[in-house]
């Protein structure tokens, strides 16, 4: 396909996990910001940030939390009702993984640290869903249903924003293909949370392989070869 962002590569992995890269990765989310002309564009744009805090923070693919389209009965979108929030944490009950089917549950989101900006800017959007039932990123309408303009009205809570417009607001506003994001999580889990073990990024990310995963983990045995002199 024409015009299409290039997807994730190794060599696109940030080196330095230090304030810099936390500071660029927010920049990053602030920035995407598609010129909406409706009167809701700031609903629209804090729905696009949202999303992409939501992959960075749990490594979801797109089709995992948008719904898949060619398989609904299998992958649904995800709702409201799949969220807990708690006073330190948003948890993500349950998830199926597109490619292979696994479950994933417990996917907890901080509300301290690092990460908690990007677990505040997918809660102040979650707040905002109307219902339990309602898709947590919906499509937008082209005007409000309602003259008053209430949040609510901007939005088809029983329908998912798609696939495609999604990559399109991506693709635009930051030159990237959306699961960057993903490659990002992976990073980070990676290497600060599970101390480059990739069986368990494995597991946490579900997928099948722990090949899928190695890029993502420091594996520099040469740091470690002062401990044969502890033993």
């Amino acid at each position: 396909m024409k015009n299409m962002p290039k997807r994730r590569a190794v060599k696109d992995i940030p080196i330095r996990l230090d304030a810099k890269f936390w500071d660029s990765l927010r920049n990053l989310v602030d920035s995407i910001q598609w010129p909406y002309e409706s009167s809701g564009k700031q609903y629209y744009q804090l729905r696009d940030q949202a999303l992409a805090s939501l992959i960075i923070l749990s490594g979801l693919r797109i089709s995992e939390i948008l719904g898949d389209a060619k398989n609904e009965n299998k992958y649904k979108p995800l709702h409201k009702k799949d969220f807990t929030v708690y006073d330190e944490e948003v948890v993500l009950n349950r998830v199926i993984t597109e490619k292979h089917g696994k479950e994933r549950t417990n996917i907890a989101m901080p509300l301290t640290g690092n990460l908690s900006y990007f677990t505040e800017r997918f809660k102040q959007w979650l707040d905002r869903v109307p219902s339990p039932e309602s898709v947590v990123f919906p499509k937008g309408r082209c005007s409000p249903v309602h003259l008053n303009k209430k949040f609510e009205s901007y939005f088809i809570w029983d329908k998912a924003l798609s696939r495609k417009r999604y990559f399109k607001i991506v693709k635009a506003t930051l030159d990237k293909f959306p699961h960057w994001f993903r490659a990002i999580c992976e990073t980070i889990y990676g290497r600060l949370i599970f101390n480059n073990d990739p069986y368990k990024l494995r597991d946490f990310m579900g997928v099948k392989t722990i090949e899928a995963t190695v890029p993502y983990v420091e594996a520099e045995y040469e740091k470690d070869i002062p401990k044969i002199y502890k033993l």
